[in-house]
């Protein structure tokens, strides 16, 4: 059995349960902010925002233009979906999809692990058993926290799941991602609760040496959860943002995870059909903050299910017991599997599944057997790879699972994991050379030998071979590896592309792309040859020509690049730091030094540098593009970034925590040219003689490193840059905010999304000074300190009171230290405006 989806969960979930996607809504990524009015006129697509996704992207709901009262269904919001992404405006249109457990239920639980045995895990824990400074997320329906397995390694989560009907909890999003249970009639009668991530969860760290239940892989590391799929499944909107999360990224509304950041993450779930742009737009920038993303491979028995097809994604299919390791008659499998584990074959007896913690209660067990099973064994063996050597890439474990595996019946070629055999060669300082040899879903690529391509290395975006208009080039395709040309062209210019493959070239696919995520493919031909075609008319900027074999396909091939040009136009050429259009692959700069560049619609622009912890950094962009713009990033994605600025100069500050930061010029419309300058004040830099140090809440130099903060308390600070603090307010309390303090510092308050709610207040020196929001929602809110001196000592007491109506104006009388009436009254201007720097 698995557990069918559901929709639109109104009296009934069996009346409205979904096929493939929720109907009525859209993941869309448009081409500039605000659009959403002449995407409609321009599509015949009504787009009501529903709220902000990952990296650009908007949950909106759909509808036809002009009739806003229409229920798609969803066959209609397939159609209206595509149309979107037909739309100039849009860069990307995806459906979310509804993604539901591969795992099925069984009687109780017997005290037989025959995985452990498979895995050699004996073995293995004499290398180790894992780490308590370990963090291993997953994303699934929760656990029961208090489970004898379980609690001693609960160590944070929340609920990501955005519907109150799904959630079964009686309220959407929030911090408790306890398990509810699940049970409900999803179109097929009344299933009970599966408490599936409990079940995952215990295969991956169930507390050992307890004198109780079951053993975990990891017996030291600790969990974080995500807590997504409630009755019937979950949406791919709600699931991906858990996953970003637990990888360190900001997603709107939800307190930053912090210091437990996850370093590897398990997804026993998944849809129907192709990977779409989104998810692999979300997963690339998991894979590039260094985060291992596992998922089950699907239990239909036929193609792989996405996100487990997603390029970067460790896909797992499942064995049953025995020495032959046998291939599930239920796995799912394909070109895209990585790696092989227990997963369980109760045809053969209840006792042949997956032996693992269950709910309600805290002390029960069950088999279960699926790739959800299947895909947990590799998360935790793929932690204890992590305990031993941390820096390990995900390519580099995946190379190195596959080469210590054993052999695996009817898996056509895969192999089945071992964790003895991979222990002692991750402690034994083994290294795979040829990590790059994996399969997709190991995130690498066949480097063809050296000299058959003259082009290589070219596997990537970043590292796409240079290409010009009227250009006839021959290289080699390998199976699995990418070819990359890279060139740049005015706006306006036609591009036409022809692949033919030479003798024995088997299917080779062509893609006409504007950046290196799949949301940026603007052309592509697949026939089921290695003769294909495509053409494109530049918005102007880089543009890069993708050759990729299809399954396992090997050969010659030539590539013909003609451009028709606009009239008295030239290509333009890329500036000297190119390519740097990722984090990963900035150009470096130093401190007081000044770079000029070329800024290309599409085309990014990184610079790195690494300062001092302390040392103000300071970038200014000035430019002949007005619309360019200017970041600072600790990190790739928008999670990453810590400062950003834009107008005519413009200017970014961020104070170093000795990292490697970058200075990101975001392209315009158009090409321009551009003058970006570096400056670096160190740490106690102070004519007045040396600053004193730091508060012990430090680092809290931006949101998504804010110091807790309880409501009645009062806390004497110092502030050198800005200071963030994370308070959790109650539904309907007023928050009073109050300050005193040495020397002049602005003050302002910001929901959990990052919106103001009050904005800047400058508290002069000597002064005292309240900041009051009356009937908040509840949440989390963040108070922001910035000094107007280094070194500034100020005193911060927060309070929240339950709401009066009649008290709506407290503290605004000039007696007792209140507020005088008229800032009283430009506090209350400040509600709902941006602050302005």
């Amino acid at each position: 059995m698995v557990l069918a989806v559901a929709l639109v969960l109104v009296s009934s979930l069996a009346a409205a349960a979904p096929r493939q996607q929720v109907a009525g809504r859209a993941i869309v990524r448009l081409a500039a902010a605000g659009t959403e009015a002449l995407v409609e006129k321009t599509s015949g697509v009504a787009l009501r925002p529903v709220r902000p996704l990952l990296l650009g992207w908007s949950l909106y709901q759909v509808r036809p233009a002009g009739d806003a009262k229409a229920a798609p269904t969803e066959d209609d919001t397939a159609a209206l979906i595509r149309r979107l992404a037909a739309d100039p405006g849009v860069v990307g249109a995806v459906a979310d999809r509804w993604y539901r457990p591969f795992a099925t239920a069984t009687d109780p639980h017997v005290d037989l692990q025959w995985d452990l045995g498979a895995l050699g895990m004996e073995a293995a824990w004499d290398v180790t058993t894992g780490t308590a400074d370990q963090r291993v997320g997953v994303v699934d329906t929760g656990i029961i926290r208090q489970h004898q397995e379980l609690s001693s390694k609960d160590q944070a989560g929340y609920d990501f799941i955005s519907d109150t009907d799904i959630a079964n909890d009686g309220d959407g999003r929030d911090a408790d991602y306890n398990d509810p249970g699940d049970g409900a009639d999803c179109g097929q009668g009344f299933e009970p609760s599966s408490f599936h991530g409990t079940h995952v969860s215990g295969t991956i760290l169930a507390a050992t040496n307890n004198s109780a239940g079951i053993a975990g892989l990891n017996w030291g590391a600790r969990l974080v959860t995500v807590r997504a799929m409630g009755r019937c499944g979950g949406s791919l909107s709600d699931i991906l943002e858990g996953a970003a999360w637990l990888a360190g990224m900001a997603v709107q509304g939800v307190p930053a995870l912090g210091g437990d950041q996850v370093s590897v993450m398990n997804l026993s779930l998944g849809g129907y059909g192709a990977c779409s742009s989104y998810e692999q737009e979300v997963i690339d920038a998991i894979n590039a903050r260094g985060v291992v993303f596992v998922v089950a491979s699907g239990n239909d028995g036929g193609a792989v299910g996405s996100p487990a097809n997603c390029s970067g994604a460790v896909a797992v299919a499942a064995h049953g017991p025995g020495s032959t390791r046998p291939l599930t008659a239920y796995s799912s499998f394909g070109s895209e599997i990585g790696i092989v584990a227990p997963g369980g074959d109760m045809s053969q007896g209840e006792r042949n599944g997956i032996l693992s913690a269950l709910g309600p209660g805290t002390n029960e067990y069950a088999y279960y057997e699926g790739t959800s099973m299947a895909a947990p064994h590799v998360t935790g063996i793929i932690s204890l790879v992590q305990a031993v050597r941390p820096a390990a890439t995900r390519a580099e474990i995946v190379s190195l699972m596959q080469q210590t595996g054993a052999a695996c019946a009817n898996c056509q070629g895969k192999v089945a994991v071992r964790a003895d055999t991979l222990l002692a060669a991750v402690a034994g300082g083994g290294s795979s050379t040829s990590s790059s040899s994996s399969s997709s879903s190991s995130g690498g690529g066949t480097t063809p030998p050296t000299g058959t391509d003259p082009f290589e290395p070219n596997n990537s975006w970043d590292a796409g071979a240079a290409i010009s208009c009227g250009s006839a080039v021959s290289a080699h395709a390998a199976s699995g590896d990418e070819d990359w040309f890279r060139l740049s062209v005015p706006a306006g210019t036609v591009l036409h592309v022809v692949l033919d493959g030479v003798g024995s070239a088997g299917d080779l696919d062509l893609y006409l792309t504007r950046s290196p995520y799949s949301a940026g493919i603007v052309a592509r031909s697949e026939s089921e040859t290695a003769h294909e075609t495509a053409d494109y008319t530049a918005m102007g900027g880089a543009v890069g020509i993708l050759v990729r074999p299809y399954d396992s396909a090997t050969g010659d091939y030539t590539l013909r690049l003609d451009c028709q040009l606009p009239a008295g136009s030239t290509p333009l050429p890329e500036d000297g730091s190119e390519p740097n259009n990722d984090f990963a692959s900035a150009s470096p700069v130093n401190c007081g030094a000044g770079v000029d560049g070329v800024s290309a619609p599409g085309n990014q622009d990184w610079f790195a540098l690494t300062a001092a912890a302390g040392t103000v950094i300071e970038g200014t962009l000035t430019s002949d593009g007005p619309d360019l713009g200017l970041q600072m990033a600790a990190g790739p994605g928008q999670g990453g970034i810590v400062a950003q600025s834009s107008g005519t100069a413009r200017t970014v500050r961020y104070t170093s925590q000795g990292a490697r930061l970058a200075l990101l010029v975001t392209p315009g419309a158009a090409s321009a040219t551009y003058r970006l300058d570096v400056r670096c004040t160190p740490a106690g830099a102070n004519p007045g003689g040396t600053p004193p140090a730091e508060d012990a809440l430090e680092p809290n130099n931006d949101p998504t490193q804010a110091a807790g903060l309880a409501c009645g308390t009062t806390t004497a600070l110092v502030a050198h840059d800005r200071d963030f603090f994370r308070l959790d307010i109650r539904d309907k309390d007023d928050l009073v905010v109050i300050l005193e303090t040495s020397a002049g510092v602005h003050a302002w308050l910001l929901d959990g999304a990052g919106t103001e709610v009050l904005q800047d207040n400058l508290v002069a020196a000597g002064a005292s000074s309240e900041l009051r929001a009356n009937n908040l929602a509840g949440g989390v809110y963040l108070v922001g300190v910035d000094p107007e001196a280094a070194g500034a000592a100020y005193t911060l007491t927060v309070q929240c009171r339950p709401h009066a109506p009649d008290e709506a104006t407290a503290g605004c009388s000039s007696a007792g230290g209140g507020l005088p009436p008229a800032l009283c009254v430009a506090v209350a201007a400040f509600l709902g405006r941006r602050r302005r720097r």
